[in-house]
C-alpha cells in the first residue's frame, strides 16, 4: 500500500500536539545522551559564527522586547523574535513574529 502526501498532512493536523511533544522529548533525550558532541557542536558553530554570536548577545543584552510589540515586518501578529539585517550593527534590530523571522532568515518574500 503506498500512502500519498495528502495522508501524512492529515495525519500530522490531528496528531500535531503528540507528535510535538514526542519529538521535544526525543531530543531532549537525545542530547543528554550525546552530552560531549552536543558541546563540540555548540563550541564548533560559537567559532564558525562569532560576530553573529556576537550580535545576538550584545541585543540580549541591551534591548528588551517591548510588550505587546507587533510585528514590524507583517503589523499583523505580536512580534515574538529580534531579527538582525546586519550582523556588524548588533543593536540594530527589528521586532517580528515567529513566521516572519523564519521568512527572513531564509530570504522568503
Amino acid at each position: 500500500m503506498v500512502m500519498s502526501n495528502e495522508y501524512f498532512r492529515e495525519y500530522y493536523k490531528k496528531n500535531s500536539e503528540v507528535l510535538k511533544e514526542y519529538n521535544r522529548l526525543y531530543y531532549k533525550l537525545w542530547r543528554i545522551k550525546n552530552k560531549e558532541s552536543e558541546k563540540l557542536r555548540i563550541s564548533l558553530y560559537k567559532i564558525q559564527n562569532k560576530i553573529k554570536v556576537n550580535a545576538q548577545n550584545m541585543a540580549k543584552r541591551n534591548i528588551q522586547m517591548p510588550k505587546g510589540q507587533i510585528c514590524q515586518s507583517c503589523n499583523i501578529r505580536e512580534a515574538k523574535d529580534k531579527h538582525h539585517k546586519d550582523y556588524s550593527k548588533p543593536l540594530d534590530i527589528i521586532f517580528v513574529c515567529r513566521e516572519c523571522h523564519y521568512k527572513l532568515n531564509r530570504g522568503i518574500k
